[in-house]
């Protein structure tokens, strides 16, 4: 099984953790090609900001492809020297366990940081401007 999982990070839980907000799955192949989560719990894990790995556990449901009601565990371990983090897929199924692991690779999108300045700088100008205005 492959696939690409898009990670909202939330707020921050310590100086180099942050919780995870929201995430979508896209995968080719594998146990499911239409199950979507019925609820998802993301409090057991975080981003780690200096690895830019994952750490803990997210749990939730959701109902599988020919209507069976499951729960799930995703298990996340932490980015290694190598690059690649762990992960551990658990899905109680109503047929028993199925378990499946693999390996993931961060590709971190961030904010161009001088494009960002750019528009503060042209916010402030504009609130400048607008004050001489008045006067």
């Amino acid at each position: 099984m492959s696939g690409t999982a898009d990670l909202t990070i939330g707020a921050a839980l310590t100086a180099n953790t942050s919780s995870i907000a929201s995430f979508s799955v896209t995968q080719s192949g594998g146990f499911c090609g239409v199950c979507t989560p019925i609820s998802v719990n993301f409090t057991g894990a975080y981003f780690d900001a200096l690895t830019f790995g994952l750490s803990g556990t997210i749990t939730g449901d959701f109902t599988g492809q020919n209507g069976g009601y499951h729960t799930f565990e995703l298990i996340l371990a932490n980015i290694g020297t190598n690059g690649t983090g762990n992960w551990t897929f658990d899905d109680h199924k109503p047929s028993g366990l199925l378990e499946s692991v693999g390996t993931y690779t961060p590709l971190v999108q961030t904010v161009d940081e001088p494009s960002a300045m750019l528009l503060l700088a042209l916010g402030l100008a504009g609130l400048a401007a607008s004050r001489r205005r008045k006067q």
